[in-house]
């Protein structure tokens, strides 16, 4: 009788822990599909896999830039996140010293409605110490492009 017991509990372990991972699994799917469906953009490279969205702010024609550390490349490394365009060669800075934690969101900086039209893309890159952000040679980085806003 015993043994008809425990063979009927290991069953019973095994068909739970098949379930929780199968739940786990599809909820971080929803995640990051609601993710591309509220206008933010997915980008994956050597910093990581990370969204950025950008949100109306106030009424003074600002935007939030949000950035969503889904899996970093290293959790707990410090990056720079710098707002480039493409075409010029232009930057802007928005925060250095942040440190990478799995599946945060994290307002970055505003910006402008101007300077959502200057600018395409957001850099993820390793901080810097000295100088720019323009002057560091980051051999990690991911780049995303970034949204007009909503």
């Amino acid at each position: 009788m015993k043994g008809k017991i425990r063979d009927t509990v290991s069953k019973w372990w095994v068909l739970v822990l098949v379930a929780t991972l199968a739940l786990s699994l599809t909820s971080c799917g929803k995640k990051r599909s609601s993710w591309l469906t509220s206008g933010g953009y997915e980008c994956e490279g050597s910093m990581g896999y990370f969204g950025v969205s950008t949100i109306p702010y106030g009424n003074q024609g600002l935007y939030q830039v949000r950035l969503v550390v889904f899996e970093p490349d290293q959790e707990g490394d410090i990056v720079s996140v710098t707002l480039t365009d493409s075409s010029t060669g232009a930057f802007r800075t928005l925060i250095n010293g942040l440190a990478l934690q799995s599946n945060k969101e994290i307002v970055v900086g505003l910006v402008s409605q101007s300077e959502l039209t200057t600018y395409d893309t957001l850099s993820v890159t390793p901080a810097f110490s000295n100088g720019t952000w323009a002057e560091q040679v980051a051999d990690k980085y991911t780049d995303c492009d970034l949204p007009l806003g909503n």
